[in-house]
């Protein structure tokens, strides 16, 4: 039972990683995609 809890807070923790990761990628391509489309 303990084993299933640690895979499931690992799993949880890889998940956590990816979604904060590609929220990064995606605002830093976001905000290059306007700098490059503004003038400014």
């Amino acid at each position: 039972m303990k084993k299933k809890i640690l895979i499931g807070s690992i799993v949880a923790v890889v998940i956590l990683v990816m979604v904060s990761f590609t929220g990064v990628v995606g605002y830093q391509t976001t905000s290059f995609t306007i700098a490059k489309a503004s003038p400014l």
